[in-house]
């Protein structure tokens, strides 16, 4: 590996400038993306609760299918399946 590491002397990027905002936008900044991290984690949490309760639904739907409390073929809807009989 022969990248900036081995190619620039570390004196070299310690003299570097670099280009800094003002404070008050650098607060701004800050603020923004301290809200924008908060709505992402909102709507993780929100989906990771709704992956939850989607699986705990499927859990009972299948053992209600399984039990015999749902009958899928009336459940369906579907006229041609509930009246298809075995």
């Amino acid at each position: 590996y022969s990248g900036l590491r081995n190619t620039i002397p570390p004196s070299s990027l310690l003299r570097a400038r670099s280009p800094v905002p003002p404070l008050p936008e650098q607060r701004a900044i800050v603020r923004f993306l301290d809200r924008a991290d908060r709505r992402i984690r909102r709507h993780i949490s929100a989906t990771k609760r709704q992956i939850a309760l989607l699986k705990e639904y499927r859990t009972r739907l299948i053992a209600d299918v399984v039990t015999g409390k749902l009958d899928v073929r009336e459940a369906s809807g579907d006229p041609a399946v509930t009246s298809f009989s075995p």
